[in-house]
């Protein structure tokens, strides 16, 4: 059985000194990843999440085995 991950939540908080100001959450994460330095590898995101899916699954049949 296939499992596709159709979305993410994620959820937090921001530590402002503005409590009253409200903050766009997308921008700012955005405006954080702009300013990291590019990784030196270049990653496969399709490969990765191919992985992670796959490694998920094997977890599932071990518990499902007992």
């Amino acid at each position: 059985m296939p499992i596709e991950i159709k979305e993410l939540v994620v959820k937090g908080t921001v530590d402002s000194d503005l409590q009253e100001e409200n903050i766009d959450v997308v921008k700012l994460i955005d405006e954080k990843l702009a300013s990291m330095s590019q990784p030196q590898c270049s990653l496969n995101k399709s490969s990765l999440i191919e992985e992670c899916v796959q490694e998920v699954l094997i977890e599932i049949r071990k518990q499902l085995d007992y």
